[in-house]
């Protein structure tokens, strides 16, 4: 029975996320090649500017700080469409032989310097002997990324950042855990639900596209949090054939 409400909820949160997705390239397709052409237009209005004469309303700084700040929004609002056209056409999975262990040591070492800067210790635990996955390795870090970025962010004063990866049967199980805030029931609850956020820049898709991307692999992610105790997400993914 426990199994069957599982699977039901998987349906059901597959449906919800391809009808967000559809609507989410429509309003992208939709606003998209206006913002090019304000862009445009925001260029022609800066060379403008270098011949305005003194006795202008605005002086010319004033102006450029104007196109500055309407820069950095659009720049802001196609950042926001891009995720959000990544998450409605996610391309299909280019599978091949993936090894968990070297795919996190190699990409985890690049995240040294950004971990460094926000006073968080890296703590690892990988089984040498771990076999392969059948995987995406790009999708597969993205997916990957979003759960140790979330995790920094949950650790604004520093903490531990766990990464484990090793075998349970025929699964490869990897752990995301941290130190942090922690999530009450309400986070909890819309954790993977599309456009939910708590952060102030966020965009509620980086793990509803995770969720996405697992599922994609033909795996699960579950987690466990507490406020104030941290959280930890527990992926798990077929092993490749024969291992």
């Amino acid at each position: 029975m426990e199994e069957r409400r599982r699977l039901e909820h998987a349906k059901l949160q597959a449906e919800r996320l391809a009808v967000v997705g559809s609507l989410a390239a429509k309003v992208a397709h939709e606003i998209r090649n206006p913002l090019g052409s304000i862009s445009l237009n925001l260029d022609l209005l800066g060379e403008e500017l270098n011949t305005l004469a003194d006795s202008s309303a605005r002086s010319p700084e004033q102006c450029r700080t104007l196109l500055r700040e309407m820069r950095s929004q659009i720049l802001r609002i196609t950042q926001v469409l891009q995720e959000y056209l990544q998450f409605a056409r996610m391309p299909k999975p280019q599978r091949a032989a993936v090894s968990i262990t070297n795919l996190l040591e190699e990409k985890l070492n690049f995240m040294q310097p950004l971990l460094a800067e926000k006073d968080v210790e890296l703590k690892k635990a990988f089984d040498p002997d771990l076999p392969p996955v059948e995987a995406d390795p790009e999708q597969l870090w993205e997916a990957l990324l979003n759960l140790i970025r979330n995790a920094v962010d949950a650790m604004p004063h520093g903490g531990n950042l766990g990464v484990s990866a090793n075998r349970s049967d025929s699964k490869a199980l990897i752990r995301i855990s941290d130190t942090g805030l922690g999530m009450t029931k309400e986070q909890a609850r819309n954790l993977f639900v599309p456009f939910f956020t708590t952060k102030r820049d966020g965009t509620g898709l980086g793990l509803a596209h995770t969720l996405q991307i697992i599922n994609e692999h033909g795996g699960k992610i579950d987690y466990t949090t507490a406020p104030g105790k941290g959280s930890t997400f527990t992926i798990e993914l077929p092993l490749a054939a024969g291992a």
